[in-house]
């Protein structure tokens, strides 16, 4: 109930107020996924190493492996009798669904390991490691906007 000397009042229950026009709903493209052969990983890593190595990486088997645990891909090396380092194999895991542009962002990634294992003699995601995934065009923390559900990296 009002009072006598603020006069009549209706008030409303319901407020209406204009409704935004929506946006259209996004709707994403959903990546392609594939299972690579061991045989098209090695013809895409002899393309690689001349594209982005000038053919300076060894040979290395490139293989599909089971078993990484969390890891995407894994670049392998011995320890010669010199102290040198020498890359010997590279697997990526086969269980993961891969897009193309992830399986090659990954594959780069293992050649830079071998890369800085035969160059500088270095393990891990040291600083010529990441200047080298800088120079082929994936910089520390690259990901890509639209990332699909199996592009993202494992660390």
């Amino acid at each position: 109930m009002l009072s006598a000397g603020l006069g009549r009042r209706v008030l409303s229950l319901f407020v209406t107020t204009p409704t935004p026009a929506r946006a259209a709903p996004v709707h994403r493209r959903r990546a392609r996924t594939q299972r690579p052969t061991d045989r098209s990983l090695q013809a895409r890593f002899r393309q690689l190493n001349r594209e982005l190595f000038e053919g300076r990486l060894p040979a290395l088997p490139v293989r599909l492996e089971a078993g990484l645990g969390s890891c995407l891909g894994k670049a392998y090396y011995v320890i010669e009798r010199s102290g040198r380092l020498r890359p010997t194999r590279i697997s990526l895991k086969q269980e993961n669904p891969w897009t193309e542009r992830f399986l090659r962002k990954v594959l780069v990634h293992e050649m830079v390991h071998a890369w800085a294992y035969q160059t500088h003699g270095e393990t891990g995601h040291g600083r010529q490691f990441w200047k080298k995934m800088a120079s082929v065009g994936y910089p520390r923390g690259h990901s890509w906007r639209d990332a699909g559900q199996h592009e993202r990296d494992v660390w």
